[in-house]
């Protein structure tokens, strides 16, 4: 809420955020802020082996929350680091976390075996599918 109200500057956002704040202990809210922290060092770093070329293919998966909060800073900066270093065509930053697993055995296989398979669309790709798809079929954004 509170990121939300930055955004917004709805004062009712700033109240249920300082509320909400409020009601957890001090500690648990350290706690968390720097696991949030130490994740982002750890996909920075991520992105330092990428560019090393000891990497040669990141996916930093987001788990599908709402439009406000940490992880909506945090994945811009990741992106804005992508673009920073000119990693695009091997690192993907997407909503998704539950699929990561099945994009990757796909992209597993589909490179074994030499082959890109096909893709059947009974409905438009919104973002997501189709960075699920770009990765399995090895295609550019």
């Amino acid at each position: 809420m509170k990121i939300r109200y930055a955004v917004l500057q709805n004062d009712d956002d700033s109240v249920v955020a300082n509320t909400a704040k409020n009601a957890i202990p001090e500690h648990i809210r350290e706690d968390y802020l720097a696991t949030r922290q130490r994740n982002v060092a750890v996909a920075l770093y991520a992105l330092s082996l990428v560019k090393s070329g000891v990497i040669d293919r990141l996916i930093l998966p987001q788990d599908d929350t709402a439009g406000y909060g940490f992880n909506i800073a945090e994945r811009r900066l990741l992106e804005a680091q992508v673009a920073t270093e000119g990693l695009r065509e091997r690192v993907l930053i997407y909503p998704g976390a539950d699929e990561v697993m099945h994009t990757l055995s796909a992209h597993m296989v589909a490179t074994l075996t030499a082959q890109k398979g096909t893709t059947f669309l009974s409905c438009p790709l919104t973002p997501p599918i189709s960075v699920h798809t770009m990765h399995v079929m090895k295609t550019e954004r």
